[in-house]
């Protein structure tokens, strides 16, 4: 799944004068950044692309009765590029060509289209020929500042922190030619979540040891507990070897097993060294106490551990996205299980067996020691031997706590996959169908002034008729639509009663805007899902799907704890109908297809083929009717 991401953005002042500047510059630093080992795609974001534009006449292609499928048609076969094959000639062998594609805009302006009166009829007598940029249906902000986006993908299998040390050089050198108007900024780093996910197991790891080490420097001394903290970091770096070579790295839920398996591993190397301490007490030498300690709890160590280990590997074994999802936490929960059981028969007998010294038989305990000795054999033994005289008092008792911890089963929460635990959430913001850019904006800015107005708020990043570009492996973009927007917002850092607040105030400060729905969502692990509870209602006649999709929105809405609910019923369109006189078409002798062309070229514009310009960038090439001649409907 998706390993890494960091987001850049440039952003502009005085767009309309450095229109020009502003595509040189991202198009370089994506070169640059493309040339970077590790580095598996370089996507540009909110910008409008380069194309080459035909603006036509209308007007007098019917005065000349030339259709927008005769200019396709000519645009075709004199953009086409067709090998004409290999001949030989005596010793030497060559290929040939014949009229090739387009090499610049004059050849397209001199395009032949027909003959009228006597002339021949070009591109450049019925149209207008340029280099423009499509139509903006995709605005970006960073903070309140117009920007475009730079997202930058490794290569699976490579180190996140060598990309990023290898990137953020090649940044600093690119702005040194920037134009001092436009700046770099880092919006989402993954090294960043990677860093705070490794740096967190590293302290949990340290503070595992320092524990473990204490309770086992006050029951069973000091040289006992240098063995014991020993066997964990040996454990770990032995299983993250064969976790590597079972095709699984160091990732989020690698690194939850491991945490998980922190607290396991140690069990081992604990009961064998606390064995190994009880024959020395009893007069053997260190060497014959390790040999003896071992052999006598080899096979139930090992039956302990394989049960353990055994209970993870149905988790391996889940079908579809959800088992490769979580593969790696059993994997690796079990190689590192395996790992401190090696060590625990192997190399804790052989420390164990060269550093602990002989003691005196029956040596007096002090200390803790001596204080855990009389909690054994006083509290500890009555209570053993109570239980042991009233078996069934105790199983009572036991199944009476099991049969309560159902019902307090019933007070948790429970989730599959639990949240993300980051400082990072996306305001979804979706008008009715048939809404403008324009209008989708205005919702925008009603969302950014709040933002502006938050001091947790460390920044956002806003697009207006697209989906923020990716950043959470689970989490992907919606495509251009201009009833649609989405902010990404990173809070300064993470606190989860913070957190639920800021979401909750959210929530209840942007419902307020009319005409428009805005949802809030929150990072969550686990395999890409449409919603946590889905309801499908089946039949044949819409009207009455839409009647019950309504009734059935109108309940659940008004549950308690309900957020984010859809209705894809409830989404309707308004589409303007043009009607053609296929009769009459006919009798014209127009293909109704031509008709088709036509309108669209006139609304939005119609590619017809490709052109590569003497930098070898490839645009396409657009039939449109010209920008001031636009179909306005009052």
């Amino acid at each position: 799944y998706f390993t890494g991401i960091l987001s850049v953005f440039i952003s502009k002042k005085l767009l309309q004068k450095m229109e020009a500047a502003f595509n040189n510059h991202n198009q370089e630093l994506k070169k640059r950044l493309e040339r970077l080992h590790g580095v598996r795609m370089v996507e540009i974001f909110a910008y409008p692309e380069e194309e080459v534009r035909i603006s036509v006449d209308f007007g007098k292609m019917a005065a000349i009765g030339i259709s927008l499928e005769d200019i396709n048609n000519a645009i075709g076969s004199n953009n086409a590029n067709i090998p004409g094959g290999e001949i030989n000639i005596g010793s030497r062998s060559f290929n040939i060509k014949t009229s090739g594609a387009y090499g610049d805009l004059e050849q397209i302006k001199n395009t032949i289209v027909a003959a009228h009166a006597g002339s021949l009829i070009r591109i450049k007598d019925i149209a207008q020929v340029d280099y423009d940029y499509e139509d903006l249906n995709y605005k970006a902000r960073v903070n309140g500042k117009r920007a475009i986006f730079l997202t930058i993908k490794q290569k699976e299998g490579l180190n996140i922190f060598k990309l990023s040390d290898q990137i953020y050089p090649v940044i600093k050198d690119f702005q040194k030619d920037m134009d001092p108007s436009l700046q770099i900024e880092t919006v989402f780093d993954q090294k960043e979540s990677v860093d705070h996910r490794v740096n967190g197991f590293f302290l949990n790891l340290i503070q595992g040891i320092l524990l473990v080490g204490i309770v086992i420097l006050l029951s069973l001394g000091f040289r006992a507990s240098l063995l014991v903290i020993l066997a964990i970091p040996l454990s770990i770096v032995i299983s993250l070897g064969w976790v590597d070579l079972a095709g699984f790295g160091i990732q989020q839920i690698s690194i939850a097993a491991l945490v998980i398996a922190l607290g396991l591993l140690v069990d081992n190397s604990i009961v064998i060294t606390e064995n190994i301490e009880r024959f020395i007490r009893n007069g053997f030498s260190p060497k014959e106490a390790s040999e003896k300690a071992s052999s006598q709890l080899v096979w139930p160590l090992i039956a302990a551990t394989l049960t353990t280990m055994l209970a993870f590997i149905p988790i391996i074994a889940m079908p579809d996205k959800s088992g490769r999802f979580i593969q790696s936490m059993p994997a690796t929960v079990i190689a590192t299980l395996f790992a401190s059981l090696l060590i625990a028969l192997s190399l804790t007998p052989f420390l164990a067996s060269r550093f602990f010294k002989p003691q005196k038989n029956n040596q007096k305990l002090k200390g803790f020691k001596k204080f855990l000795k009389k909690v054994i054999d006083g509290p500890y033994q009555n209570t053993l031997n109570f239980s042991l005289k009233k078996p069934w008092l105790v199983v009572g008792f036991a199944l009476i706590i099991l049969s309560a911890s159902f019902f307090l089963f019933m007070e948790v929460g429970v989730s599959f996959f639990p949240k993300a635990e980051k400082p990072q959430f996306l305001i979804r913001i979706e008008l009715p169908n048939g809404s403008g850019i324009e209008k989708t904006e205005k919702a925008v800015n009603f969302v950014e002034q709040h933002l502006d107005s938050a001091n947790n708020v460390k920044t956002y990043a806003s697009n207006v008729g697209h989906g923020n570009p990716r950043i959470y492996y689970n989490t992907f973009p919606r495509q251009y639509e201009k009833n649609f927007a989405e902010i990404f917002v990173e809070l300064h850092d993470y606190d989860a009663e913070e957190f639920t607040a800021t979401i909750d105030h959210y929530r209840h400060v942007l419902s307020s805007y009319p005409g428009a729905k805005i949802q809030i969502k929150e990072f969550e692990q686990g395999t890409p899902m449409e919603a946590p509870f889905t309801l499908k209602i089946m039949g044949n006649d819409l009207n009455i799907l839409k009647k019950v999709s309504f009734e059935i929105q109108d309940w659940v809405k008004n549950l308690p704890g309900i957020v984010n609910l859809d209705n894809n019923l409830s989404k309707t369109s308004t589409d303007l109908y043009v009607n053609i006189n296929k009769d009459k078409a006919n009798l014209l002798g127009v293909p109704v297809h031509v008709i088709d062309l036509t309108v669209r070229a006139a609304v939005a514009g119609s590619k017809i083929a490709e052109f590569h310009d003497s930098d070898g960038n490839q645009l396409d090439i657009v039939v449109r009717m010209p920008e001031a001649d636009s179909i306005q409907i009052s």
